[in-house]
């Protein structure tokens, strides 16, 4: 059959549906085919479209001459069921690759069907090039395989759990940290139950917050599986499905311990990736200009969400359409699109935009839209014709893989982690801007981004550490086992000349063959936990000299009271050496002290008060000496908190008391005489303060004017009144200060018997606070209280007049309040207290001055005498 019997029916013999198929097998982006099929056995080609001419590479006449063997790679032919090859059931589908006359190979799914032409029987075939979703995939299969050996190389404990919270899978790195030995013990156990209870409040947090579709980090103590005490940093992630919700969470936990103890936080971050696709849909349309109409079918409004009856027909303006179904963000792109394709003459120029739409529903889907410009018989433009391809689920994985890889390079920067591989066969390295960017340099400084092992080691590696880095790594290249990561940690001197200190974990790399290719890794500069590692035993060595030197002896005791270290200065007191009491009860410490020892700690582990919290409180035992001999030491006690931030040990600092017991004998002793001195001070001031009372009541007695008489009288009670403060101060127990209400009772009980002659006319009250005043004030304040006391009861009621004397003494903070008066005549309005002739006034004035006090006369009901004062005090010492 030559080339003109084989070529396509004309079109003017062709109805609607005909020309529509003939558009849609000009225009479609994929392969179609015609292949003649006699004696039931597939022949050579009868016609194929542009778009497969274009795709494959050959002219329609070098075509022609070709069968559907020619097409298929060799290699691939073998792939495919003879049932479904030969078509036996009238229809087949296969996937395969065609070869294109300059040799290149095309992913395709072909898709066949048995019709005639003429009455021939024929095969429709339409092969669709698959090579962008096949490159998708690989990315996705390489981006899986990647974060698996990023997860097995990672030198965090990793976790994947389901929603509930509980363990599905532990990395491998996460097996070692946490000691595990069997895996499988754990599995099914929740994250929360890891963790001690005052921790699982956050971890409960985390898992819902990553149920929600949120990321949740939060730092928590959990010991190994073997007890080892370790802090953690935990970030819990959701891992979502195609549909971006939770389907799994991970927890990646970061042993932080080293960093605990030095008040220092590292935060890690890794997301998996997940995405998926679908096979696109395809839907026809066409646009005519003039009538500015589109023209859609079923399959058209299908892949919208609705259909020809709720959109009034299969017909819509450009501009409904646009309002209707284009995402607002895409009306620029597409009317650029329109108006560029309009320019361009060509009629084989192909428009291929990509935008958002929304489909009736509301949802948003991403279209690949191809359109070409429909001419008519005179070669004038007319309109366009086109099909739009749901590409959303490509589009969504495409976002997906370079959100992921976004997020997964964020989270290595985070934690100063880079990613490198090795190929044996070169000899090596290759490298990436963020590798080069930990290194302090760029790609254009070392020439390229691959490198050998020895350039790498002489570039960035300091001298003294390049012997050491060359067997470690001859060593890790002959390792042949897939499941081992190995670490190297060495120095590095960056391109900009700072030296750091990094760990390198790898893995050996396997072809197809299981032939060991290389290795794949990552770097971690770990500069600043090494200087916090050296910080530590900088400070346990500066312990050890502060222990070894120091007078006191430091002892540290376990819960049990067996001694963990014995200082030499404890050698030296005790006489006991560090090997006789080691792991034994310590000889010094008494049971009773042990049981005691135990009660604190249970108080301290339940946060309650104990003495051991919050200081070194000191406090005196009588302990024994290895001769036998007692000894009185101040003993200090505080718990030694372990990694947990438990305590784990006990520390007593104990100093020798047997020279200052002894000066705190002698000084009591000193102080006992020198208060029984001052108590017959006091004494002796009183009886002569009472000798002179005497004196002056025996001298009024010869007394004749009754004013000479009252004026000795008020002396003789001055002078009582001063004795009384001397009797009470070498009564009491203290030399310096008097309860002054038992004072003050004292006082106007004996002036209201001398001056009150019929009681039931002038009644006393008292309303006085238990306060203890110093002599230096109280001296005063008694004579005040005299002079006040004695006016109100001499001239307050005179005659039949009756009434109260009150007298109300209070403090408030460091303020003393004293009311002194009474209800009677009161003191006349036109008479200025402060300035008078009156003896009794004058010193009261004086003496309220005396103790920095201030003093008010209230005139409103009778006469009441306000004074105010504080304890003056010298530096630290009361006067």
């Amino acid at each position: 059959m030559d080339t003109e019997e084989k070529s396509t029916i004309e079109l003017g013999k062709l109805d609607t549906t005909k020309i529509k198929f003939q558009e849609f097998f000009n225009h479609t982006p994929d392969i179609i085919t015609i292949i003649s099929y006699e004696n039931r056995q597939p022949g050579n080609f009868i016609e194929i479209n542009k778009s497969g001419l274009e795709k494959l590479g050959y002219s329609p006449d070098e075509f022609l001459k070709l069968g559907l063997d020619d097409l298929i790679v060799p290699d691939k032919r073998a792939d495919i069921p003879e049932d479904t090859y030969w078509i036996i059931n009238g229809k087949s589908y296969f996937e395969t690759e065609f070869i294109t006359k300059n040799g290149e190979r095309i992913p395709v799914e072909t898709s066949n069907s048995l019709f005639q032409i003429n009455g021939r029987d024929v095969i429709l075939s339409i092969s669709r090039d698959t090579s962008k979703r096949k490159k998708v995939e690989d990315a996705l299969r390489e981006s899986e395989e990647f974060n698996r050996s990023i997860i097995a190389a990672s030198p965090d404990c990793i976790k994947v759990l389901d929603l509930e919270g509980n363990l599905l899978m532990m990395s491998e790195g996460g097996q070692s940290l946490m000691e595990v030995d069997d895996v499988s013990l754990i599995l099914n156990t929740s994250l929360i139950d890891f963790y001690p209870d005052e921790f699982q409040p956050d971890a409960r947090y985390a898992l819902t917050r990553a149920r929600e579709g949120k990321t949740a980090q939060f730092t928590a103590y959990c010991p190994t599986l073997k007890g080892t005490p370790k802090w953690w940093d935990v970030i819990v992630t959701p891992i979502l499905n195609a549909n971006g919700t939770p389907e799994k969470l991970s927890a990646v936990s970061r042993d932080i311990t080293a960093r605990k103890l030095a008040d220092e936080k590292l935060r890690w971050s890794e997301d998996r990736l997940m995405m998926g696709m679908d096979m696109a849909h395809m839907v026809y349309w066409e646009y005519n200009t003039e009538k500015d109409l589109f023209t859609f079918d079923d399959q058209f409004y299908a892949l919208y969400g609705t259909s020809a009856e709720e959109e009034g027909g299969n017909m819509i303006s450009g501009q409904e359409y646009t309002e209707r179904f284009v995402d607002p963000s895409a009306y620029e792109t597409m009317e650029k699109e329109f108006a560029k394709t309009f320019e361009v003459d060509d009629p084989d120029f192909l428009s291929t935009p990509q935008h958002w739409m929304i489909r009736a529903d509301g949802e948003r889907r991403f279209l690949q839209v191809r359109f070409k410009i429909m001419f008519d018989e005179k070669g004038n433009k007319i309109g366009t014709r086109g099909v739009n391809q749901d590409i959303t689920e490509l589009k969504i994985a495409e976002d997906k893989l370079k959100l992921n890889q976004d997020l997964l390079l964020m989270s290595m920067d985070m934690a100063k982690l880079v990613k490198w591989e090795y190929d044996i066969k070169t000899d090596m390295f290759t490298f990436d801007d963020h590798f080069y960017a930990l290194y302090g340099t760029n790609a254009q400084e070392q020439g390229g981004y691959q490198m050998s092992a020895a350039e790498y080691i002489n570039r960035f590696v300091p001298p003294e550490e390049k012997e050491y880095v060359e067997k470690e790594s001859v060593k890790v290249l002959e390792i042949d086992d897939p499941d081992i990561i190995s670490t190297i940690q060495h120095g590095i001197v960056r391109g900009d000349g700072e030296s750091r200190f990094i760990s390198l974990r790898l893995k050996a790399i396997y072809d197809e063959n299981n032939q060991k290719i290389g290795n794949r890794g990552v770097t971690q500069d770990i500069t600043e936990i090494k200087k916090v590692e050296e910080d530590l035993q900088s400070t346990k060595a500066e312990l050890e000299r502060i222990i070894e030197s120091s007078p006191a002896a430091i002892i540290v005791l376990d819960f049990d009271g067996r001694v963990h270290r014995w200082s030499p200065a404890a050698e030296r007191i005790f006489g006991w050496t560090e090997k006789e009491v080691i792991g034994k009860p310590s000889p010094t410490v008494p049971l009773d002290f042990i049981e005691k020892l135990h009660i604190e700690l249970d108080r301290l582990r339940n946060g309650k008060e104990t003495l051991f919290n919050p200081l070194l409180t000191p406090f005196e035992v009588e302990v024994f000496k290895k001769d036998g001999s007692k000894i009185f030491m101040s003993l200090s006690v505080a718990p030694i908190q372990g990694v947990s931030g438990k305590p784990e040990a006990v520390i007593n600092v104990m100093t020798d008391l047997s020279e200052r017991k002894e000066f705190e004998e002698k000084l009591k002793k000193s102080i006992e005489e020198k208060e029984m001195l001052l108590k017959e001070i006091h004494h002796r001031v009183k009886n002569n303060l009472m000798i002179i009372s005497s004196l002056l009541n025996l001298q009024a007695n010869y007394l004749k004017d009754q004013e000479s008489i009252e004026i000795f009288k008020e002396s003789q009670h001055r002078a009582e009144s001063m004795a009384l403060i001397h009797q009470r101060l070498y009564q009491s127990t203290g030399l310096k200060s008097i309860e002054f209400q038992e004072y003050i009772t004292t006082l106007a009980r004996d002036l209201y018997q001398s001056y009150v002659k019929d009681p039931d006319r002038v009644k006393l009250l008292l309303d006085v606070e238990e306060v203890s005043i110093d002599i230096d004030t109280a001296i005063p304040l008694g004579l005040i209280l005299n002079e006040l006391i004695t006016n109100s009861m001499k001239y307050g009621f005179p005659g039949d007049m009756e009434g109260k004397v009150f007298i109300d003494l209070s403090k408030k903070d460091d303020t003393y309040v004293l009311k002194v008066g009474d209800d009677g005549v009161g003191i006349q309005s036109d008479l200025d207290f402060r300035n008078t002739s009156s003896l009794g006034m004058q010193l009261v004035n004086g003496l309220v001055s005396q103790i920095d006090g201030e003093i008010e006369l209230n005139r409103d009901n009778g006469t009441e005498f306000v004074i105010k004062f504080k304890e003056m005090k010298l530096g630290n010492i009361v006067k």
